[in-house]
């Protein structure tokens, strides 16, 4: 026998030759620009194969490894943040876990710019422990969670003040693959610290310790009673529970850590450039707009200067009926608008044939326009809060009526080229919302809703608000106002006494002063987290 005959076979292409399928192999992608070899089929005339497709996935062209102590700031947030999601997403673990999140991105950040967006988390982080209600605490935890993402995306390379749209978007985006590279991080950790024989025993040593400590710990605690409670086998589902839902929040956080370790090719992820607009295509698009536009803040002149009052009794509606109606439809008219117009100005043809170009003087009329709705909007919502109150929904559609009016101002400077030379809206978009949201913590919306509706003689429903509003409602019993069908008094002492389950972690400034001020009021006299009465005296 030949010694080519004793040969083992080469290997097939593309077929791995180890055992073992690591993540990196899973992720690997074909290198670009190497044309597919042509093949003969059947005896025929060679064939060349189809071009490649473009990757689902973006490139990642280097592989950086996880360190331990971002290993351990990832478990830490991640049970941080399993607290938070049992509690109300605020509480000094919310802060905490979003603290925590800034140092494990900001540990990759090599680009200034992704400071600000990381700084601006430093500022929103405490407000999740000073302010109990679910609904702008939610909105925090919303902006948080987009400016780790933006300080991510712009942790090596870019500019998140000098990027379009589309270029923000690539930067920013996370595809649902992006914890798989987080997951080759940790591999390519626990593969280095095996090659330097760190690992494997202690591996080894756990396979066999784990099984041997489940069976002496059964039955030690089986004999004895104290030592079973003493570890909390008792509570081994919730425990479970807790491990369970860690993990939940620490495998996106995985994704955010890659997206701020990896360098990627932007070009792989941003969209396609396409200018087929011409002067006649945004001549029809954005005129016509112009003229449904203006037909409409036309008609809303003539109806605030009492030209529609007989439409109005034909309907059978007052003024304050007919601010309500539509509100919410004109604010996504003014975002839809914004919207068509950026995607004209990013779609027409540049540079046009000299006096041709009518896009700037449609763009600002459309956008002109756009403010007159937004501002018909504001209007609104204001004489329909003068007329039947104040309340969360109505306060938050004002604030949304708000945020898209300057939102057009911001896009409007944007559009008349002031530092043409940088691609600045999305960043200041970023940082404009942001500024809202802490706008928002600092002004204690629940707390401003009863104090409008009780200087104003409206009605006050003290389970619609948080205890962001306890001592507002305290301040209204003091004063005497009492304009519920209960009344103030009884109303407050109706709010559970909650207990900490979680101790410090779920420390919440406003729910502590609250219940301070509601026991003392009320004498002991409110339900407890089982329902039950504590001894209630009379406040006389």
């Amino acid at each position: 026998m030949s010694e080519e005959e004793t040969q083992p076979p080469p290997p097939k292409a593309g077929s791995t030759p180890s055992s073992t399928l690591v993540i990196d192999d899973l992720l690997a992608e074909s290198p670009p620009g190497i044309p597919y070899p042509e093949t003969v089929k059947d005896g025929g005339p060679s064939v060349s194969e189809p071009p490649p497709k473009p990757p689902l996935i973006s490139l990642r062209k280097d592989k950086p490894i996880i360190t331990w102590g971002e290993v351990a700031l990832i478990v830490a947030i991640g049970f941080l943040g399993n607290i938070a999601l049992r509690t109300t997403l605020g509480g000094f673990s919310g802060m905490l876990a979003s603290l925590l999140a800034v140092v494990l991105v900001g540990r990759r950040v090599t680009q200034r710019e992704a400071f600000v967006p990381l700084g601006l988390v430093v500022l929103l982080a405490p407000w999740l422990m000073i302010r109990s209600s679910a609904s702008l605490t939610g909105v925090t935890v919303l902006a948080i969670a987009v400016l780790l993402i933006t300080a991510a995306g712009f942790s090596l390379r870019g500019s998140m003040f000098d990027a379009q749209v589309r270029q923000f978007v690539s930067h920013v985006s996370s595809t649902p693959f992006e914890w798989l590279y987080g997951s080759a991080m940790v591999q390519r950790l626990v593969r280095a610290a095996a090659a330097e024989q760190k690992v494997a025993p202690l591996l080894r040593g756990v396979v066999v310790a784990v099984p041997v400590l489940i069976v002496f710990t059964t039955l030690l605690a089986s004999a004895d009673e104290v030592f079973a409670r003493f570890l909390l086998l008792d509570n081994l589902p919730s425990l479970v529970e807790h491990g369970f839902l860690t993990l939940v929040v620490a495998v996106p956080l995985l994704g955010l850590l890659s997206r701020a370790a990896h360098t990627t090719d932007e070009t792989t992820n941003a969209w396609p450039n396409l200018r087929v607009l011409g002067p006649v295509e945004v001549l029809v698009i954005l005129g016509s707009v112009v003229v449904l536009f203006g037909a409409f803040v036309l008609t809303q002149i003539a109806v605030a200067m009492g030209g529609a009052d007989h439409v109005l009794q034909t309907e059978g509606l007052t003024q304050a009926q007919h601010a309500r109606s539509g509100f919410f439809q004109l604010l996504w008219v003014a975002a839809l608008s914004m919207g068509l117009v950026g995607a004209v100005r990013a779609g027409r043809v540049l540079d046009p044939e000299k006096g041709t170009d009518r896009f700037m003087p449609l763009a600002l009329g459309t956008l002109g326009l756009t403010l007159a709705i937004a501002g018909i909007s504001i209007q609104r919502v204001v004489l329909y809060i003068e007329s039947f109150g104040m309340w969360q929904l109505r306060l938050w559609g004002l604030f949304g009526a708000i945020t898209v009016a300057l939102a057009i101002v911001v896009f409007v400077v944007s559009i008349l080229g002031w530092r043409a030379e940088q691609s600045w809206f999305p960043g200041a978009m970023v940082v404009l919302l942001t500024a809202l949201v802490m706008s928002l913590n600092i002004t204690n919306p629940d707390a401003f809703i009863i104090s409008y509706n009780l200087d104003n003689g409206k009605d006050v429903n003290t389970w619609s608000v948080s205890d962001d509003a306890v001592p507002e409602l305290l301040a209204g019993v003091n004063a005497g106002l009492d304009t519920t069908e209960l009344g103030l008094a009884e109303g407050l002492c109706y709010r559970q006494d909650r207990a900490a389950w979680y101790g410090f972690l779920e420390y919440n400034w406003a729910e502590v002063k609250a219940d301070r001020l509601l026991d003392d009021f009320c004498d002991g006299g409110r339900p407890g987290v089982s329902g039950s009465w504590g001894n209630r005296n009379n406040r006389d």
